[in-house]
């Protein structure tokens, strides 16, 4: 974006968001049904609080244009819900952009996901077997790009779709094959018999009559459920294949959401294999993608696997400056063809930056900046349904200078914890310096939704990331300041609001203000790590006593390769990294690119030890892209650190 623009782009954002937001009250929870084939007509009921009997409908497929209600009750508990038509659309709706939300008065909704289908209809069924896998061509009617499919024994894998009337499967060798399962966008499923068919003896199927007909349609979010099992490290079924021995944890593959470096190809979480001896070992072999009205210059930046590893989210930093959706979901039930679900958009702020998981499912995000960039930024929630539950603290009670980027959870304490960085707006060229932030926000307890205490940081120049220490009596965590003494790292105690410096890591490294630190416990044991961006480091610490931690030891990548985001491997033998921070290019003034790579190491016993993965996102793709951040794709594990 051009900075000689800025100003009137961002008058032009702030218009277009004040007539694009949903109005805080009224709201909708359910749409039954969610799909209507392209000729429209089908009644549909929406659920909701806070309207009235002159409510009216908008759907996607017709905006602007608004549908009178035909029926309207109020429940025994107080919600509403009014029925209307569905129009007609003129072709598949089943990605973003796909709605409906209601109308009452100058009052409006955030939408929920409407789609518009023609049902999938399976004439006939050939069958190909061969070495791995089995070939299925399926003729019929109504296909098109997003189908995906399955069996009883397969998870949902994508379809080659050649024409309306014609698509392949491909099905790994790991059992009989019953049934042939289609899987639309809207959830909306159609099967197949396929009588004495198994994929592996690849028996012809026995003619039989066809199955046109659709099962009862459900939102995708749960209609393409994988059959995962629990499986050891050295063998997984997550990618639908098995006998596969994996290195790191129970890995398939190793998540990188990522932007282009040329802000106008589409950005992407790029899907990287991490099963060693696969012939696509440290190969690209998915993605998941934005739509195409939302796909480009996101500056992607943080993402995590929620409700039990079935769904992602991914924040965009900067998209409040192009257009108001910053808050992306994917269904990862195939991984290596995640489904675009929403994407959402926050109330009364933006800049979406750290996801935390939360074991209930749903998520908490910082999000750094208010509407228009400035600040006060606030903490979004979402629930296990992905529907935006709140912003934290109200917009009435956000302190000056609440920027919030790191956080962390303290379950069974009911606490947490965020840092303060900048203000997002501050970082552009026409903005005033930088203002960076010195204080940490203490939110005991977090079920009242309050910050309950403020920490400043002496010298304190932007306070990037903070942690949790595991099983901590005095709720201690960890974050970092550069300041006149060089790197330190501070412990925080929530139990009386007392900072203390307890490791300069100047004193061993030749740290630089360009440095930011991000923390990760290594889960069951008293190991640390962190990374230092600009200097390029993994540093290793014992953390037994957390007020003298000790240094084991590091891997040094180099000077400005932007060493940043940290995963841990579920079985807590290695640890990722991606190299990029931040490049505002011409319009910021934060310029902290890097190597643009993918790396593990391994935690051994007695340190840091690189391994043989290393894969180079600028050149390894076909247009080089920046990954800020990584997530291992586990088979085994169903929950996430916070």
């Amino acid at each position: 974006m051009p900075h000689l623009h800025f100003d009137i782009l961002l008058i032009a954002f702030v218009v277009l968001l004040r007539h694009s937001t949903a109005t805080q009250g009224v709201s909708i929870s359910e749409v039954k049904p969610n799909v209507s084939p392209l000729s429209g007509g089908v009644e549909v009921f929406i659920t909701g609080k806070e309207f009235g009997d002159s409510v009216k409908a908008e759907f996607s497929a017709q905006l602007g244009v608004l549908t009178l209600p035909l029926t309207f009750v109020i429940n025994p508990d107080q919600t509403r819900t009014a029925s209307f038509i569905a129009p007609r659309a003129n072709q598949t709706l089943s990605a973003f952009g796909s709605w409906v939300r209601i109308v009452d008065g100058h009052a409006y909704s955030a939408p929920l996901s409407f789609y518009w289908e023609d049902p999938v209809v399976i004439s006939s069924v050939f069958v190909t077997p061969s070495s791995g896998r089995t070939q299925y061509n399926v003729f019929g009617s109504g296909f098109y790009q997003g189908i995906l499919c399955a069996s009883p024994i397969h998870t949902p894998v994508a379809a080659d779709v050649k024409s309306t009337t014609e698509l392949v499967c491909f099905l790994a060798n790991k059992g009989t094959v019953y049934e042939l399962i289609l899987i639309q966008k809207s959830g909306a499923t159609v099967s197949y018999p396929l009588i004495k068919t198994t994929g592996t003896t690849g028996a012809s199927p026995t003619s039989s009559t066809s199955s046109s007909t659709s099962s009862t349609s459900s939102t995708s979010t749960s209609s393409t459920a994988s059959t995962t099992s629990s499986t050891s490290t050295g063998s997984t079924t997550g990618s639908g294949t098995t006998g596969v021995v994996t290195r790191y944890g129970s890995a398939t593959h190793l998540y990188a959401w990522a932007g282009a470096a040329d802000r106008t190809d589409p950005d992407y979480v790029a899907i990287i294999d991490v099963v060693p001896g696969s012939p696509t070992y440290k190969k690209v072999v998915g993605k998941a993608e934005l739509p195409h009205d939302l796909a480009v210059n996101n500056e992607p930046h943080h993402m995590q696997f929620i409700n039990n590893n079935t769904m992602l989210v991914a924040g965009g930093l900067f998209t409040q400056f192009t257009r108001p959706q910053s808050v992306f979901f994917w269904n990862v039930s195939n991984p290596v063809a995640p489904t675009f679900v929403k994407a959402d958009i926050p109330q009364t702020s933006s800049a979406p930056d750290e996801f935390i998981a939360v074991p209930k499912g749903g998520f908490l995000v910082t999000l750094m900046g208010a509407m228009d960039g400035s600040s006060p930024g606030a903490i979004g929630e979402w629930d296990a349904n992905l529907n935006m539950v709140g912003e934290w603290p109200p917009l009435a009670e956000r302190p000056v200078g609440f920027n919030p980027h790191g956080i962390s959870l303290d379950v069974d304490r009911d606490m947490l914890i965020t840092t303060d960085f900048f203000d997002p707006r501050s970082s552009f060229v026409k903005s005033p310096p930088l203002l960076l932030r010195d204080t940490i926000r203490i939110w005991k307890p977090w079920s009242k939704r309050r910050i309950s205490a403020t920490v400043k940081i002496p010298e304190g120049q932007g306070m990037m990331d903070i942690k949790f220490l595991p099983h901590n009596t005095d709720g201690l965590a960890y974050t970092t300041n550069f300041g006149s003494q060089g790197m330190l790292i501070w412990a925080i105690n929530t139990s009386n609001s007392q900072a203390l410096p307890v490791f300069n890591v100047s004193s061993f490294y030749n740290c630089s203000q360009r440095d930011f630190m991000y923390h990760s416990p290594v889960p069951g044991g008293t190991k640390w790590v962190v990374t230092n961006s600009y200097s390029g480091l993994l540093i290793l610490f014992d953390i037994a006593d957390p007020v003298n931690p000790i240094l084991i030891d590091s891997i040094v990548f180099g000077i400005a390769t932007g060493i940043h985001s940290i995963d841990i491997s579920d079985d807590s033998r290695y640890v990722g990294v991606s190299g990029y921070f931040l490049d505002e290019d011409d319009f910021g003034i934060i310029r902290e690119d890097g190597d643009r790579c993918v790396h593990i190491a391994e935690l051994t016993s007695v340190g840091l030890v690189k391994t043989d993965f290393s894969v180079n996102l600028d050149t390894d793709v076909p247009y080089p892209i920046r990954p800020h951040m990584i997530r291992f794709y586990n088979t085994r594990t169903t929950t996430r650190p916070t």
